[in-house]
């Protein structure tokens, strides 16, 4: 009977203290649902456009340049490829195919350079990370700092479009109207011969 009795207890025993560490490690878990990457997602969003480039695995970083110099997105023989240039040659080909306009490389990116693979979800064409904001407000800045758009910071997609093709047809370019590598290059490379700085989009 006693021994009955001691099994019973340790029986108990066992099941309290399975539930109290059950109720201990739920806790330390985020809600259901949530994203335990968010942290991690913070870190990223909160990078420039240098150090998420750098972040990438070198090996598809590699990929996706080699595809978007093969698809005549990204010029072979410029020797000016700062990361913003390359994050703008991805833009403009996530806007060709109406992919999701993030401007960062990735291993779903490259794939859909090798497969081709193309969306319908970007025709509002609307940046949808920082990464893509920030070489649309880079292009926006360095237009306004040439004259090609007055305010930057209030200027609207068609504004911006707008502002690309007159850039372009002085430059004797192919007018395309969106942000790309060839943009950014001959961008910095006016500013340059004028003597400019871009001023950040948002300032008036």
């Amino acid at each position: 009977m006693a021994i009955a009795r001691l099994h019973l207890g340790f029986v108990l025993f066992a099941a309290l203290s399975g539930a109290a560490t059950a109720n201990v490690f739920n806790q330390a878990l985020p809600p259901s649902g949530a994203s335990r990457s968010e942290p991690a997602q913070a870190v990223v969003q909160a990078m420039t456009v240098g150090e998420r480039a750098a972040a990438v695995d070198p090996a598809t970083a590699r990929g996706v340049r080699r595809e978007l110099e093969l698809r005549g997105y990204l010029p072979r023989t410029a020797t000016d490829i700062s990361p913003i240039v390359l994050q703008a040659a991805i833009l403009a080909f996530e806007y060709d195919q109406g992919l999701p306009l993030r401007a960062e490389p990735s291993d779903g990116l490259l794939q859909a350079l090798i497969l081709g693979d193309g969306g319908t979800s970007a025709r509002d064409h609307v940046p949808q990370t920082r990464a893509a904001r920030e070489v649309v407000d880079k292009a926006l800045s360095s237009l306004g700092a040439l004259g090609y758009v007055r305010a930057a910071g209030q200027a609207t997609p068609a504004d911006l479009a707008a502002a690309i093709r007159g850039f372009e047809r002085a430059e004797r370019m192919v007018e395309t109207g969106r942000v790309s590598a060839p943009l950014m290059i001959a961008l910095s490379r006016s500013l340059s011969r004028k003597g400019r700085v871009a001023s950040p989009a948002g300032a008036r």
